[in-house]
């Protein structure tokens, strides 16, 4: 964004860039809560899995 700065089509399709990279980081942030929560529910907080 800071070398587009001057161009103002180069910087909204940066800003648009920008968008996708936060919604992943999200999502990749979603799928790891999730699967801890999941792992902590299959392994009642034991470390090892429930028989």
């Amino acid at each position: 964004m800071i070398v587009n700065a001057n161009n103002a089509n180069k910087r909204s399709e940066s800003i648009g860039s920008l968008a996708w990279v936060v919604a992943g980081t999200l999502l990749l942030g979603l799928s790891l809560i999730v699967s801890g929560i999941i792992l902590s529910v299959a392994t009642n907080g034991s470390g090892s899995l429930i028989s």
